[in-house]
C-alpha cells in the first residue's frame, strides 16, 4: 500500500510540474489578460486528473485490502 501511495504521488508531482510549465510557457506566448483565463483551465484539468489518479489509487488500495 506504501508503494502505492508513493508511485501516485510520483504521478501527481509530475503532473503539477508539467502544468507550472505549461503556466510558464502561457505566460510567454500569450497577453497577461488572457493567460489568466488559460491557466485557470490548466489548473481545473489538472485537479481532475488529481482527483481521478487518487480515486485510482483509492481503488486499487482498497483492492489490496480485500485480497489480505
Amino acid at each position: 500500500i506504501n508503494d502505492l501511495r508513493k508511485q501516485y504521488e510520483a504521478k501527481i508531482a509530475e503532473k503539477d510540474i508539467m502544468l507550472q510549465a505549461d503556466i510558464r510557457q502561457l505566460m510567454q506566448r500569450m497577453p497577461p489578460q488572457e493567460v489568466l483565463a488559460a491557466a485557470h483551465e490548466l489548473r481545473e484539468t489538472f485537479q481532475q486528473s488529481k482527483k481521478a489518479l487518487q480515486e485510482e489509487l483509492e481503488a486499487k488500495i482498497a483492492t489490496v485490502r480485500s485480497r489480505a
